[in-house]
């Protein structure tokens, strides 16, 4: 003979479950409102700040690795000409190079620039490659050797020593212009 298995205990419990004091709907909306109207504008400023952030970044970082490029590959180019005629050339060519985009960017939105940890060094990068290129100083040319490498070294330097994450340079800088970044800031300093 069957016997139907008694549930009558689950069902009890079930009922007790779906009958236990709620909280009232008035009281879920009023809480719903508060923590909306706190949280909501509270969340939206980190995620506005974090997207321009980024959106800094995203120009600052590749137009810096071009300009490392170049005043890279000019400080160790060689010429055939006699030592003022190829300083010359040089500067003339890494004048009309560099643009510094990222620069003016910054300072057109200097509210978000002087919000990255790393706006102090990237100042320091700007202006020693303006001082490479003579904008900053009384500019003698035959000082440009002096004045290129010294930039390159500081990019290079900011980078070794973290100032500039490496993280950001992978993140927003193409592969090339990265790894040569990145490989220029392993050498020794002599």
């Amino acid at each position: 003979m069957f016997i139907a298995p008694d549930y009558s205990r689950q069902l009890d419990q079930i009922v007790k479950a779906l009958n236990r004091g709620v909280m009232p709907t008035w009281l879920v909306a009023v809480i719903s409102v508060v923590l909306g109207s706190v949280l909501g504008p509270i969340c939206h400023h980190i995620f506005t700040e974090h997207v321009n952030k980024q959106r800094m970044r995203r120009v600052i970082y590749p137009d810096l690795a071009d300009m490392y490029s170049k005043a890279h590959h000019f400080y160790h180019l060689k010429t055939n000409l006699d030592p003022t005629g190829d300083q010359d050339w040089r500067l003339a060519r890494l004048k009309s190079f560099l643009r510094f985009a990222g620069e003016k960017y910054a300072k057109d939105n200097r509210a978000v620039y002087l919000q990255l940890p790393e706006y102090p060094h990237l100042d320091c990068i700007y202006s020693a490659l303006r001082s490479a290129v003579g904008d900053e100083v009384d500019f003698d040319k035959l000082d440009f050797d002096i004045n290129c490498g010294l930039a390159v070294e500081i990019i290079e330097d900011c980078v070794r020593l973290g100032q500039l994450p490496t993280k950001y340079i992978k993140k927003y800088v193409g592969k090339e212009d990265a790894s040569k970044l990145l490989d220029g800031s392993k050498r020794k300093i002599t």
